[in-house]
């Protein structure tokens, strides 16, 4: 489950936003951190797996924001064992080691504990990209479920490639660039190319 569909007003549709560790004081700042920045929400900011869980089945969530000691097991159990995760999770961590883990389990970024401002906008924009691949993902199943209700199939020729209309009789006197003629003295006569033939 996730927030959003797609819409073309997107991105400035807020992420919403769950931001879960069990520091109250690095949760608190955090939550301001992300929630001063335009174009994200914050929803929730649970302290344990369990919290994680129960806030993900109340409302859908586009970001997760988890802390790698998240009692009572960890994220990395924590994740393991989501029914279903948001589109863009993020670790935030004090060991270098963690990032191993979180990326295996699909996470976008593993955020140093107290990164810088630049370091969180790099993060929040990874997750931003990651949502919106969702979102036209899901928006394109979308659309090949409707057209083969319809029984229309689908144009996969290139962006910009005209359509291939069918060949008309003049059409098929065009050969290799080169344009044929008839012989004017025979009716049935096949055409005749306008270039001398080799000696």
């Amino acid at each position: 489950r996730y927030a959003k569909t797609f819409t073309p007003g997107w991105p400035m549709t807020p992420l919403m936003t769950l931001v879960a560790t069990d520091d109250t004081d690095h949760r608190s700042h955090l939550a301001d951190r992300l929630g001063a920045r335009p174009g994200i929400e914050v929803v929730d900011a649970p302290g344990t797996a369990l919290g994680v869980t129960e806030a993900l089945q109340s409302r859908p969530v586009d970001l997760l924001l988890i802390d790698a000691r998240l009692p009572p097991d960890g994220a990395r159990v924590a994740l393991e064992q989501l029914p279903e995760a948001p589109p863009a999770v993020v670790v935030t961590s004090a060991a270098s080691g963690d990032g191993l883990w979180a990326y295996a389990l699909g996470a976008v970024d593993c955020l140093p504990e107290h990164a810088d401002d630049a370091r969180l906008t790099e993060a929040v924009e990874r997750a931003r990209d990651r949502v919106l691949q969702v979102q036209l993902r899901t928006h394109r199943e979308g659309l090949l479920g409707l057209l083969k209700e319809t029984g229309i199939t689908p144009d996969r020729r290139p962006v910009g490639q005209p359509a291939r209309l069918p060949r008309s009789g003049r059409d098929r006197h065009h050969r290799g660039g080169r344009r044929l003629r008839r012989d004017p003295r025979r009716r049935d006569a096949p055409p005749r190319s306008r270039v001398a033939p080799a000696r």
